[in-house]
């Protein structure tokens, strides 16, 4: 069933579509990066037809393809990449986050350029099967070596932040582009598998993403009721609400001293501020208030992290700090500093994609990371994912993945990180490709023009991938 669902055009076509199926589908259980399986194909393609894939595919920069969503993106990850090599340059720093940002820009190329047919299911099968793989994965190291957190072969954070959106794409397929039962039962078993994992996981950053992604599939569904999907959210929500209560990894204890944590600092502001009033009034030292242990150091450390990405974006508005200027920071605020706050431990990022990019690189990184988060949003957007329109199946499961990012982004620099960076660019790349072919717009096997086609894969309309 998997391999009939992929088949599409010529056998390269099915490679293709096979190796994004096996790099969401491992990304969370082989330490790979991410990013094997596609550079893999990309290369035996590349020298299979002799170079003469790249010679055409620059004949695909016209003013048509220019002016595309496919287009749009293609540029806007140029930029970024280009933004990234400046930065690193102008503060001679090391080489990795231009090497995570390349994989960026070579999957997309591998996906703009060289796949001809698109299969949506592909991605649905990737990601659902990613899902249940890292709920496996999760289980047993939750159950069977008994570890605190589910973190795979990568990190507890980024782990559960892949694993809830591989279930938040489940769920688009199974309620707005149903297929054979057996592709029903898979997509079932990955949104509640990647519910499961992320859990598991102990990432709040990926439990706050869960609202949201839920809120995201309510407008489409209200615009065409249907009890089955009502019922079946409603249950998703209840199990996300259950394994709250139940405090699986953790959660709820954590999210509990997150909220104490923050309260005592607003509490602890207020009472330097009074206890050095009254010290300025009768002449007094103030008194030096007594701070507790808390659960959650990080919460406090994440604070001052902001405090110092704001210091390093004002000191350099235009450049940023750098990467090398970040380390020499963090490691000077371990120790007792004139700013009174000291981080608990070495930070190599700050915990915020936003923050850590306007830190680093200035006004150039911080426009280029918040372009390429947002221009594909919008993007997809604008293509009505809230609609039954051709290409509204791949659009609304485009949106989810910017959204979802967008929100990680907020606890984690997930786009400075190799895992995220791939599977945020086959999901992108692909689903904007996959969505501008439903709607009829598709380059022809030269790659020099479009043509219109009213079916794409054989699925007219779009409803089905």
């Amino acid at each position: 069933m998997f391999i009939s669902s992929l088949r599409r055009g010529n056998g390269f076509s099915l490679s293709a579509n096979m190796a994004i199926v096996l790099t969401l589908a491992l990304s969370l259980t082989v330490g790979f990066g991410g990013v094997g399986f596609v550079l893999a194909v990309l290369t035996v393609h590349i020298l299979a037809t002799r170079l003469e894939v790249i010679s055409r595919s620059l004949g695909n920069f016209n003013r048509d393809f220019l002016l595309s969503d496919e287009g749009i993106v293609s540029v806007t990850i140029i930029a970024y990449v280009l933004a990234i090599i400046l930065i690193a340059a102008y503060h001679v720093d090391n080489t990795r986050e231009i090497e995570t940002s390349l994989k960026l820009f070579l999957i997309g190329y591998f996906v703009v350029n060289c796949v001809e047919d698109y299969s949506l299911r592909a991605i649905f099968i990737g990601s659902a099967m990613g899902a249940v793989l890292a709920c496996g994965y999760a289980l047993y190291e939750v159950g069977f070596l008994g570890l605190e957190r589910a973190d795979g072969p990568t990190n507890a954070i980024r782990f559960g932040m892949m694993a809830t959106l591989f279930s938040g794409l489940s769920l688009v397929a199974l309620l707005f582009a149903p297929g054979p039962r057996r592709f029903s039962m898979l997509m079932t078993l990955g949104a509640f598998g990647g519910l499961l994992a992320s859990f598991l996981s102990g990432s709040r950053g990926a439990i706050i993403a869960i609202p949201v992604l839920v809120l995201l599939l309510l407008p489409r569904i209200w615009r065409r009721p249907r009890k089955s999907a009502i019922s079946f959210l409603a249950l998703y929500v209840a199990t996300a609400m259950s394994l709250m209560m139940l405090d699986v990894g953790s959660l709820r204890l954590r999210a509990i001293a997150a909220l104490d944590e923050l309260q005592f600092e607003q509490e602890a502001e207020v009472d330097v501020a009074a206890s050095e009033g009254t010290a300025a009034v009768a002449g007094s030292e103030p008194v030096a208030l007594a701070q507790p242990v808390s659960m959650e150091e990080s919460v406090r450390a994440r604070q001052q992290l902001l405090a110092l990405s704001f210091h390093m974006f004002r000191e350099n508005p235009i450049f940023g700090g750098g990467g090398y200027g970040w380390e020499r920071e963090a490691v000077r605020r371990m120790q007792p500093n004139e700013t009174g706050m000291v981080l608990p431990t070495h930070f190599n990022q700050a915990h915020n994609q936003y923050a850590n990019d306007f830190a680093r690189g200035g006004l150039i990184r911080g426009f280029a990371g918040l372009a390429l988060l947002g221009v594909p949003m919008f993007l997809f957007f604008r293509s009505k994912p809230f609609s039954d329109r051709e290409g509204s199946v791949a659009a609304l499961a485009g949106l989810m993945t910017c959204v979802a990012f967008s929100v990680f982004s907020l606890t984690e620099s997930v786009m400075s990180l190799s895992l995220p960076v791939s599977v945020y660019a086959v999901l992108v790349c692909y689903l904007m490709a996959a969505k501008s072919a439903r709607q009829g717009s598709r380059r022809t096997s030269e790659g020099s023009g479009y043509v219109q086609s009213a079916a794409v894969n054989g699925v007219p309309g779009g409803a089905t991938p």
